[in-house]
């Protein structure tokens, strides 16, 4: 499974789009993948590099199915991708105008910003981590097998 390695930010909606691979980059290969995003204009669903036969082709890749339409990826919010400012999971704009909404605080819903949730956009939830969907904590607590008891003769 690949990991969130960097971020680039597409050149229509200027939502911030993960980069993905499989083990760490070494520094000579986040330098190319920088040269090459500063080359080229990226947008949304598109291939990180416009070569086919870019040597990190298949080691760095990007979510082809996403859309300008689709919100902010939650790996983006994520402490390991990047020490990376929060933004609107819709429009992708960031800073003061980011909307937090106290009573949901401690849920884990990504950032929405004001001119969005009063356009009645509703909160989008994060990702999960911890638990499998549905599972309740009595479900998830090991209960041992019972133990066969032998009748009195």
């Amino acid at each position: 499974m690949p990991y969130a390695r960097q971020v680039i930010v597409c050149g229509e909606c200027n939502k911030p789009r993960v980069l993905y691979a499989k083990t760490a980059l070494i520094s000579n290969e986040k330098a190319v993948v920088i040269r090459a995003t500063e080359r080229s204009t990226y947008l949304c669903g598109g291939a990180l590099f416009p070569e086919e036969d870019h040597p990190l082709q298949k080691r760095v890749v990007v979510r082809r199915a996403i859309t300008c339409a689709a919100p902010v990826e939650s790996i983006y919010y994520q402490k390991k991708t990047a020490a990376m400012p929060p933004c609107c999971c819709y429009c992708g704009v960031k800073g003061e105008d980011l909307y937090i909404d106290p009573a949901l605080q401690t849920i884990n819903n990504l950032p929405i910003c004001i001119p969005c949730k009063e356009a009645g956009k509703k909160n989008v939830p994060g990702r999960k981590r911890g638990r499998a969907a549905g599972a309740s904590a009595a479900a998830r607590q090991f209960t041992p097998a019972p133990t066969a008891v032998a009748a009195p003769e």
